[in-house]
């Protein structure tokens, strides 16, 4: 979607085009939606030109857009429907992971632009994936791109590939606006493995692109999983670990 200051920044200041127009009285028009009501049609610049803007409800387009988004994330059926209001919380502990996620997501352009990644490590059952995935919703929905991946299809997909396709795919991965790696230490990880998310994580953070873990490993198991390299880069900058430390809701349910 364009806004008007993204509009009126790409806007040429040479010769004016058919669609605009010098004028001593400006007078708006509006087009109108079903959906969204009434949008604006035509601005006035800071040299008095006139311009029409695109054709088409711009909330439409950002849906539009979201959608598009969140079809190419990679959220499993099951979790298409979190978000921070349907997180049940039980505890304080429970309270301040909601709390921290949910800035973190109204936030997001400010993390963006530092680079700061997030670590939801804990018992099964706890809501990570809830709370990631209430992460990338809301940042999907204001625009941004996010991809989540589990940690074993991300190996299995990085053995192979050649190595030119492989730098290819890192590179691609790296510009990705949020990714979410889940499921680290399900699995055994040798120093190939090792190496393999290093070079994932690195280039993100060469980039400046913040990552989420989520993992039921512990502080020093994902250090030694990760390797030491990878994890201080995901928390250089007041990266975030949070520990969800309490009772597996599933397990709670079941009895």
């Amino acid at each position: 979607m364009q806004n008007v200051g993204d509009f009126l920044a790409r806007v040429s200041t040479g010769p004016f085009p058919a669609s605009a127009r010098q004028v001593r009285e400006f007078a708006p028009e509006y087009g109108h939606c079903e959906e969204h009501g009434r949008w604006q049609l035509n601005v006035l610049d800071e040299q008095g030109v006139e311009r029409w803007l695109p054709e088409g409800c711009p909330k439409c387009k950002k849906q539009q857009k979201a959608r598009s988004l969140i079809r190419r994330a990679d959220i499993a059926p099951r979790f298409q429907s979190c978000s921070f209001e349907n997180y049940r919380t039980e505890s304080e502990s429970q309270a301040h992971a909601l709390a921290v996620c949910s800035d973190y997501a109204a936030t997001f352009d400010r993390q963006l632009a530092a680079g700061r990644c997030m670590i939801l490590r804990g018992n099964s059952g706890t809501g990570k994936n809830h709370l990631s995935t209430a992460i990338m919703l809301q940042i999907l929905n204001a625009g941004f791109s996010a991809l989540r991946v589990k940690a074993a299809s991300y190996l299995d997909e990085y053995w192979a590939k050649d190595f030119g396709d492989r730098e290819r795919w890192i590179v691609d991965m790296a510009n990705v606006d949020l990714l979410v790696i889940d499921e680290i230490g399900r699995a055994p990880i040798t120093r190939a493995a090792n190496d393999a998310f290093f070079r994932l994580i690195d280039e993100r953070y060469e980039k400046v692109r913040p990552t989420i873990i989520v993992s039921n490993l512990d502080r020093e198991e994902l250090r030694s999983t990760l390797g030491a390299a990878a994890y201080d880069r995901l928390t250089e900058g007041g990266g975030r670990l949070l520990n969800f430390d309490w009772q597996s809701a599933r397990a709670h349910r079941a009895t």
